[in-house]
């Protein structure tokens, strides 16, 4: 699996909420022709203002499901989906309901991109690793860290 595979990176919340299967679109400002199987790093930056997102009833929600903010894992792939289609963001934007649009990006003037996800799932034990931008491929990373990435991907149900 990890052969027909790529890497995305998202800070944290976002990347447990798309492997908990709490968000199922992610909103960036560039598509990608790539659909299939795609491995979810959390990068290792928390920004303090994150903490605002306690105020959000939606993340609120989700963090009593998930766990703290401060406690999510970081600095490692937590978990796997499948991206399903890449569609502009004025395709869905009044599809969507609150909590989906909480966790994205929007707004009036936004040039965005959705990245619509299905069969999420989250790693029982999450992987060290680096993350770069866009997608990116695992080989880039050690051999140790593929093995890895292949147990947990096959503990998860998703090939090897």
């Amino acid at each position: 699996m990890l052969r027909n595979s790529r890497v995305l990176s998202l800070h944290q919340p976002w990347a447990s909420l798309l492997v908990w299967g709490l968000k199922t679109i992610e909103t960036r400002s560039w598509g990608t022709p790539w659909r299939g199987p795609l491995l979810i790093h959390a990068g290792k930056a928390l920004p303090p203002e994150y903490i605002k997102l306690y105020l959000d009833p939606h993340f609120a929600k989700a963090f009593e499901v998930m766990g703290e903010l401060r406690d999510l894992p970081r600095g490692c792939v937590v978990g796997m989906a499948t991206l399903e289609s890449v569609v502009p963001a004025m395709n869905v934007k009044d599809k969507i309901g609150n909590a989906e649009r909480a966790f994205g990006l929007y707004g009036p003037m936004r040039q965005a991109w959705c990245m619509e996800f299905d069969s999420a799932r989250r790693f029982t034990t999450p992987v060290p690793a680096r993350g770069y931008q866009g997608l990116f491929r695992p080989d880039i990373w050690d051999e140790s860290t593929q093995a890895a990435l292949a147990d947990e991907v096959r503990k998860a149900g998703g090939g090897g």
